[in-house]
């Protein structure tokens, strides 16, 4: 599936979302009043409706009328944490029952970051509920607690719990391309994507309440869960812009105070789960007030990264804007700015897949340039490699490349060597040139004629090194020094001689001979060869069988030895 056509999906899913019924949404009861303790200890006046708080009360009830007709079953509020507290449940016959809770007595409501309490039932029927928190960790534990009859007991749709199935889907699809990219090119920016992946994952199955569709957790576990797993997306974000902008778009600066951001934002979420005393009522202000910083270190950062030419910083600038919109207008209405605070929950979540979805083609984009750059300088260090063992005039293997592979050759079954050298050669170079000399270099190479049991190396000037393989190398080798005289006679015109060459030749018995791979003696005994058959006349090659090979090097070979000319 195309980027187009996920966007395309996902824009279709947000007009099916918001096309839900307002209905789906437990309404308010009539009657919904708060008290709060005040300074000297004592409560203040029951307030009905929403209040305009300025911090979190240290210890708060909520007064809950029950509707007439069905009975509630359940009281549901925003799932928060919160220290003990009490449940008084008032009759309509005047009993009441009395009950300590916490927050583990709560179970996850089917909903979007709700939690519930059964209400104890009552013969004579529910005239009233109250709560008493003690030490709440957020205004909305107060303000959303609601009565839920058990008609509606689910405020949540199925078609809200397909759009959030679709949602998760949508966010693990990046995972794939992760993983299959993780096995080319092993690069951090894709594991940091992973692990943001996996924490908006977690972050939006729990914040829905999709969770509650395969495993009963705590509530205390829950809220953990959804306080860390925004703080892990965040830090991962943060971590990913660092590896993902290009090196050199990015100063060392803002690239410390994004990793700085992932410590600053791990201290204001356990400060926002451990606040106790007086620091608890200002801990959701320090918590969400604490993203502002963390934000504007984003937009300074994308704007130096953007004006010195990044290209990934773009894919990051429409990745954060959708995410750092909503979680602004939420931040804004809790310090404030509005009458209530907004959770945008959903808002958020279509932002969250946005950012997965963008962050990830940026990083598809920068795999590929990656990718790109690996493969055109594995391609331009193997040109320089190939180019260093090469003999330029040739093309032949030259003796750098032959002192590399020498071993491997040998353990091959190349244990056949010949030193081939041009006969007066000097005179050649000195009667027509050096460029009819290199012509006649280049058509004695191409007479010996390297294939796969034969390599042929250019020493130097106008000598040669074949190692051969097979029952009958000592005859191919004199079949391509014969070879030279010919093709150079074919090729180069105006020579007023036959350009003949001269050989020594070294055969290996066989494997087990106890002879050792050593190149220097091999390449001494050719040499010395060679020089036999310059000696003998020139024209001719002189060959040599070696038996036993420590005896040889200790022995004068010109006594032992027993030349055989071609």
């Amino acid at each position: 599936m195309g980027w187009k056509r996920i966007l395309a999906a996902l824009g279709a899913m947000m007009a099916m979302v918001w096309a839900i019924p307002l209905a789906a949404a437990p309404a308010a009861p009539p009657a919904m009043c708060s008290a709060v303790r005040d300074a000297n200890g004592g409560w203040s006046q029951w307030h009905c409706g929403a209040r305009d708080w300025d911090r979190v009360p240290a210890e708060a009830r909520v007064r809950l009328a029950a509707p007439p007709g069905e009975a509630p079953r359940f009281v549901t509020t925003r799932l928060s944490q919160f220290r003990g507290g009490e449940l008084t449940v008032e009759g309509r016959d005047g009993s009441v029952i009395r009950r300590q809770i916490a927050q583990d007595d709560f179970e996850v409501a089917h909903g979007q970051w709700l939690m519930r309490l059964p209400v104890p039932q009552m013969a004579g029927g529910i005239a009233a509920v109250e709560l008493r928190y003690d030490q709440p960790r957020h205004t909305g534990l107060v303000d959303e607690t609601r009565l839920v009859t058990a008609s509606g007991a689910e405020p949540t749709s199925e078609v809200f719990d397909l759009a959030v199935a679709a949602l998760c889907g949508l966010l693990a699809a990046p995972l794939l391309f992760n993983f299959a990219f993780w096995r080319v090119l092993r690069q951090r920016f894709l594991v940091w994507h992973t692990l943001m992946v996996v924490f908006m994952l977690v972050q939006t199955a729990v914040t829905s309440g999709l969770i509650t569709h395969f495993a009963r957790l705590p509530v205390s576990t829950v809220f953990h869960l959804g306080i860390f797993s925004l703080t892990g997306a965040a830090a991962m974000g943060s971590l990913f812009a660092v590896s993902m902008i290009e090196p050199g778009k990015i100063d060392p600066l803002h690239r410390r105070l994004l990793e700085w951001s992932v410590l600053w934002g791990l201290a204001i979420s356990v400060f926002y789960v451990t606040a106790t005393g007086p620091a608890a009522a200002y801990a959701p202000h320090v918590y969400y007030g604490g993203y502002i910083p963390v934000f504007l270190v984003y937009f300074w950062a994308v704007i130096m990264a953007w004006r010195r030419g990044s290209r990934a910083v773009m894919f990051l600038a429409l990745a954060w804007l959708p995410v750092i919109g909503v979680n602004g207008l939420r931040i804004a209405s809790l310090l404030g700015a509005g009458d209530a605070p907004l959770d945008l929950y959903f808002a958020h979540h279509l932002a969250a897949i946005a950012e997965i979805l963008i962050t990830g083609m940026g990083a598809v984009d920068r795999f590929m340039i990656l990718r790109r750059e690996r493969d055109n300088a594995m391609f331009t260090t193997q040109r320089l490699e190939q180019a260093a063992d090469r003999d330029p005039l040739t093309g032949l293997s030259n003796r750098r490349a032959l002192t590399a592979n020498f071993a491997a050759d040998y353990a091959g079954g190349f244990r056949t060597l010949a030193l081939c050298d041009l006969d007066h050669f000097k005179d050649i170079n000195d009667r027509f040139g050096h460029a009819v000399g290199d012509r006649v270099i280049v058509a004695a190479a191409n007479a010996l004629a390297p294939d796969e049991d034969t390599r042929v190396v250019r020493m130097g000037g106008e000598e040669f090194l074949l190692m051969l393989r097979g029952p009958d190398a000592a005859q191919r080798a004199e079949m391509r020094r014969q070879a030279i005289a010919q093709r150079v006679a074919a090729e180069i015109g105006g020579l007023d001689r036959v350009v003949t060459a001269s050989m020594g030749l070294v055969e290996q018995a066989g494997p087990g001979t106890g002879i050792a791979a050593d190149f220097s003696t091999l390449y001494d005994y050719c040499d010395r060869l060679l020089y036999d058959a310059k000696r003998a006349g020139r024209n001719r090659m002189m060959r040599e069988k070696l038996q036993h090979f420590a005896d040889r090097q200790q022995a004068d070979r010109r006594q032992s030895a027993k030349p055989q000319a071609a």
